[in-house]
């Protein structure tokens, strides 16, 4: 992925994105290449991503959050 304010900030953790400069056609060429020449490597990296998806970012946890914030007050 491209380093993109916003996005990198969540998307970066260790092994879960390969993180290149924004507009580095290059870098990101070479790391779309090197997953597809290892694909267990593709496949650990998705599922890092589906279980940070599903952990952090599902609607099921936004409520979660929603409801402690509003028991808070």
């Amino acid at each position: 992925m491209t380093g993109t304010q916003g996005r990198v900030d969540y998307l970066a953790a260790p092994d879960l994105a390969k993180v290149v400069n924004v507009g580095d056609a290059t870098g990101l060429r070479d790391a779309i290449v090197h997953l597809l020449k290892n694909p267990q490597e593709a496949e650990s990296q998705a599922q890092r991503g589906y279980e940070m998806v599903v952990n952090q970012h599902s609607s099921e946890r936004y409520v979660d959050v929603l409801a402690q914030k509003w028991r808070s007050l």
